[in-house]
C-alpha cells in the first residue's frame, strides 16, 4: 500500500469513496443529504484541502483531507476497510501535523473508537443543526511538541491491542508486585479488550513497549489492572501518563470513579498510587470466590 499526495486525477475516485463510505457509516442520516453534497465536495472542498490518498495496485482505496489541522474527512472504500489503510492515513497526517482535530457523529461508534485508538481525546460536543445529530469534537497532540532540540522525546501512548500481548505479558512477568493467573491468558486478555475497546494503553518508543495498563468498566465503575513500567524507564512520568489517559478514557465513557487493587506488600506500588492522590478504602474488604 502506498500513501501519496492527492493528484487532480484522483478527484472522482475520492468523491465516490466518500459517498459510499458515508452512507454506510452514517445510516442515521438520510442518503439524500450525502447525494446533494457530491458536487460541493468535488468542486469546492477538495481544491481547498490538503489531501493524501491510499493507493493499492494503482487504485485509490482511501483518503484523508485536512483543512489546516482539522480532519475534514477520512474515508476508506468499504470493501477495503479493516486492512490498515485508515491507520496509515491517520499516521501520515500525524507525521505532517503536530496537532489535529476532528468531529465525529456520536452515533458513529466505529469512528469514535478509531480516533480514540490513535490518541484523540474528546474536547466537547455540539448539535449539528443541519442534521439534528450530536457531533463529538476530538483533538490529538503529538507527545513531546515542546521538547527542545537534541532532547529525547517521551514515549507515545496508544491503545493496547492483542498484537501487543507477548511484549506486555513479558513486561508484567518481570514486574514485581503484579499477580498473574489464568485470567491473563492471551484469550482472556483478548476478551477483556473486546469488552472494553480502546480503553487499555501502552507506552511505546522506537517500537519497544515501555509500559502498559489494562482499563475497563462495568458501566458503573472503572477498574485499572496491571499498571507496569519497565524498570529502566521508571521515574520518567510514564506510569502517571498511562493512568491519566485511562481516567480520561473512562470519563469519556461516562464513568466518574475508578478502583484499583494493590497487594499490601507492594510498598512501591502503594506509594505510587498515594502520591497520585488515590485514597485507600479502609472501610472495604475485598472478598472473592471461584465461579
Amino acid at each position: 500500500m502506498k500513501i501519496r499526495k492527492f493528484e487532480p486525477k484522483d478527484r472522482d475516485s475520492i468523491v465516490e469513496i466518500w459517498y459510499k463510505a458515508s452512507i454506510i457509516a452514517h445510516d442515521f442520516i438520510p442518503k439524500e443529504i450525502w447525494e446533494a453534497e457530491k458536487t460541493t465536495i468535488r468542486d469546492q472542498y477538495l481544491p481547498l484541502a490538503e489531501t493524501w490518498v491510499a493507493e493499492e495496485e494503482g487504485k485509490v482505496i482511501g483518503f484523508i483531507s485536512l483543512l489546516d489541522q482539522y480532519i475534514g474527512g477520512l474515508f476508506v472504500e468499504p470493501s477495503q476497510q479493516g486492512k490498515g489503510a485508515g491507520t496509515q492515513l491517520i499516521q501520515r497526517a500525524q507525521e505532517e501535523k503536530g496537532h489535529l482535530t476532528v468531529g465525529v457523529y456520536s452515533k458513529n461508534s466505529a469512528a469514535r473508537g478509531f480516533y480514540r485508538k490513535h490518541g484523540f481525546r474528546k474536547t466537547n460536543e455540539e448539535l449539528q443543526t443541519e442534521t439534528g445529530e450530536i457531533v463529538i469534537n476530538k483533538a490529538w497532540k503529538q507527545a513531546g511538541d515542546s521538547v527542545k532540540s537534541g532532547e529525547s522525546k517521551p514515549a507515545a501512548i496508544r491503545a493496547l491491542v492483542i498484537e501487543d500481548y507477548d511484549a506486555v505479558i513479558e513486561l508484567w512477568q518481570s514486574t514485581e508486585g503484579i499477580g498473574l493467573s489464568e485470567a491473563d491468558s492471551r484469550e482472556n486478555i483478548r476478551r477483556f479488550l473486546a469488552r472494553n475497546p480502546y480503553l487499555s494503553s501502552v507506552a511505546e518508543k522506537d517500537g519497544e513497549i515501555l509500559g502498559a495498563v489494562l482499563c475497563g468498566h462495568d458501566s458503573r465503575r472503572g477498574y485499572l489492572h496491571h499498571l507496569a513500567v519497565r524498570s529502566d524507564r521508571r521515574l520518567q512520568g510514564i506510569g502517571k501518563r498511562l493512568v491519566d489517559i485511562s481516567l480520561e478514557n473512562l470519563k469519556a465513557e461516562g464513568i466518574d470513579k475508578c478502583h484499583i487493587f494493590v497487594f499490601r506488600e507492594n510498598e512501591k506500588g502503594v506509594a505510587f498510587w498515594a502520591q497520585n492522590e488515590w485514597k485507600a478504602r479502609l472501610d472495604l474488604t475485598i472478598m472473592s470466590k471461584r465461579t
